[in-house]
């Protein structure tokens, strides 16, 4: 069957069909036939060499991950990074400086992954992974705080007090830290920073209170 839609082949075909005696009418439809057939297989082999060449660009193309997300960013003027409990990988971060009228509470639904990023400090250009703590009824995420210090500090330490509402100095989340192979998590532009990981976290000296610092919520 190759020799059919080889042009040689096609030709000594036909003569063959002329030196058996049949009739010129049979042999000159072969003919349109078999010129047909063979123009229709060229187009359809380049029609597939075509469709070829695009299913490769396009599985280029879609292997390729496009590393971006949805990221909401609070900027606080200071704040805190305090170890839960004294049990990693539990913490609490506090954010102060922020404009209340702007802030949702209680809309924690799942893990969301977060990015620390600190601005001022001994700590200064280091970044700590964590993934938020959902939000629940007797702990909302996240939730605004009252917390003591100075004179006022009765021992209760720095998580949120009862009867706090009406106060917005700080926003508290519960947070579980991460270490730096975590970066595989995060959108493109929330990696390639300098990750601090326990034991060595940021804020570990007095108060464990830090400087200007970013939080970046990735939201899915």
């Amino acid at each position: 069957m190759r020799t059919i839609w080889n042009g040689l082949g096609a030709e000594a075909l036909l003569a063959f069909f002329i030196r058996q005696g049949l009739p010129i009418s049979f042999v000159g439809g072969v003919k349109r036939n078999v010129t047909r057939i063979r123009s229709q297989m060229e187009v359809a082999m380049r029609l597939v060499y075509v469709a070829g060449v695009l299913g490769f660009l396009l599985g280029a193309v879609g292997g390729t991950t496009v590393a971006s997300a949805e990221v909401l960013t609070l900027q606080a003027s200071d704040g805190r990074f305090k170890i839960q409990g004294g049990f990693y990988p539990n913490y609490m971060v506090f954010l102060k400086g922020l404009d209340s009228s702007t802030i949702k509470t209680a809309w924690v639904d799942k893990e969301y992954y977060a990015v620390l990023d600190i601005h001022d400090g001994p700590e200064a250009g280091q970044s700590v992974i964590m993934t938020l703590k959902k939000s629940t009824d007797r702990s909302p995420q996240p939730e605004w705080c009252k917390t003591e210090g100075g004179e006022e500090f009765q021992g209760k330490g720095i998580t949120c007090l009862n009867n706090s509402e009406g106060f917005t100095e700080q926003l508290r989340f519960k947070v579980k830290v991460k270490y730096a192979d975590s970066e595989a998590a995060l959108p493109a532009e929330l990696k390639g920073r300098t990750w601090a990981e326990y034991p060595e976290l940021p804020g570990r000296r007095e108060f464990e209170e830090l400087g200007k610092f970013d939080f970046h919520i990735v939201l899915e």
